[in-house]
């Protein structure tokens, strides 16, 4: 269940973390355990979301028709609050089209957004008429980008056009009045959709860190590189303290086919004492280097829970996800996973997932949703004996306010804390079991 309180601010989250303590006498460990207990499905989540319509309702649908201006007017006050909600909606389209990465420059008085697609990809714009035409299936990439159109155009900009140019055409929109002007543009080897935003006022250094600092914190699980004036935003972890001070991690890796992903840190990032998948665990211990710095790694699959953990020396192999590799005495050693739903993820030393679990040594503990590729308000989580785990679960389908920000706490949302209590609670015992002191 969710929490009284309603949902604190992610920057507002206790990211002290202390010294870690050592466990044991120091001495090398390294040997398989089967466990006894029957390996839970983290199938849970694919039925659970498989349940959700696409339910997000926005009292306007964010057409360009004659009640553009009252619909405009609807979302000002609200942009104004969020001036970078637009730019989060260009990168939810791109994640909805399957981009391949976003560039953005942001300037005192300008912002320019280039979306880079493959080929053949976001093939609906090819139309030109998809910003004028009926509303798009919601929660289609159409919409999503109207939606973006329509919280630019609430910030009473000096100027904002659409452009995109594929191999085989182009065109060019610039949106006045009520009405938007399309023109023939040349086409392009490179398919990509750009977007400039043009202000009448110049924006203080201050307010474009803090605009830069908000993007980051709401990409930071986006499976979409978002760059911003040459810097990628997308952290694949929620503090980086995390990664020196964390205590456990669990991965949910997808099915084949399933949409919804996010994109976190890769394993390698957090090397561990234990390592476990399914019913097996290696246990590592403190040998080698990189030093291990969680006390317990585990991954599941989702649907697909068989999967196959191995050790050895040397490379491991080509297909396989790779979770740890140490060095002793110029020796290399891995531990790696065998399973159809790892995937690497389009940014650089990261990797596809469905769910990311993390245990802090803080005390708050929360539930973050991202939603093609924008992570959303986090949820408290009501778990006692659980404190410090955060999950961050994809979903495309959850309700949300008019902002497109915030959740709306229904039963379905409740659902979903259930189940991110649940696998939660499966990982804190089996923590309890590798490292009973730190619990």
């Amino acid at each position: 269940m969710v929490a009284p309180g309603g949902q604190p601010k992610a920057e507002q989250q206790a990211d002290q973390h202390h010294e870690r303590q050592g466990r044991g006498d120091g001495r090398a460990v390294l040997k398989w355990q089967k466990m006894a207990h029957t390996n839970e499905e983290a199938g849970g989540l694919h039925h659970l979301l498989d349940g959700l319509h696409a339910e997000a309702e926005f009292d306007s649908p964010g057409g360009f028709t004659v009640a553009l201006d009252e619909a405009v007017a609807k979302y000002r006050s609200m942009a104004g609050a969020e001036p970078t909600r637009w730019m989060l909606y260009v990168l939810q389209a791109a994640v909805a089209w399957g981009a391949l990465g976003v560039d953005l420059r942001l300037e005192a008085d300008l912002s320019e957004m280039v979306v880079r697609f493959p080929e053949g990809a976001a093939a609906e714009l090819q139309r030109g008429d998809v910003l004028f035409s009926q509303a798009p299936a919601p929660g289609s990439g159409g919409e999503l980008l109207r939606l973006a159109l329509l919280w630019g155009r609430a910030l009473e900009p000096k100027r904002l056009e659409a452009a995109f140019a594929w191999s085989g055409g182009g065109w060019r929109t610039e949106l006045v009045g009520a009405e938007g002007k399309r023109e023939e543009a040349a086409a392009q080897p490179v398919t990509t959709l750009k977007l400039t935003w043009r202000s009448g006022t110049r924006a203080s250094s201050t307010q474009l860190q803090g605009m830069v600092q908000t993007l980051e914190r709401r990409v930071q699980f986006a499976p979409v590189p978002l760059h911003c004036n040459g810097r990628c935003l997308n952290r694949g972890v929620l503090f980086l303290d995390d990664l020196e001070g964390g205590l456990a991690c669990r991965i949910v890796l997808p099915a084949d086919g399933d949409g919804a992903l996010l994109s976190v840190v890769t394993p390698l990032r957090m090397p561990a004492l234990v390592y476990a998948a399914g019913q097996q665990e290696f246990i590592r211990g403190r040998v080698g280097q990189p030093f291990p710095r969680l006390e317990l790694l585990e991954v599941a699959g989702l649907l697909s829970p068989e999967m196959t953990l191995e050790h050895g020396s040397g490379l491991p192999p080509s297909h396989a996800l790779v979770l740890g590799r140490w060095g002793v005495e110029e020796k290399s050693d891995a531990v790696w996973l065998t399973h159809a739903g790892a995937r690497a993820s389009a940014l650089e030393s990261q990797l596809l997932c469905r769910a990311w679990f993390f245990r802090t040594r803080a005390d708050a503990s929360q539930l973050f949703v991202v939603h093609r590729g924008c992570t959303l308000q986090p949820v408290a989580l009501d778990a006692p004996g659980l404190k410090g785990w955060n999950a961050v679960v994809a979903a495309d389908s959850l309700l949300t306010d008019l902002s497109g920000l915030a959740l709306v706490h229904n039963d379905r949302l409740a659902s979903l804390c259930g189940w991110a209590q649940g696998q939660c609670a499966r990982v804190h015992a089996r923590m309890a079991r590798v490292a009973p002191g730190l619990l």
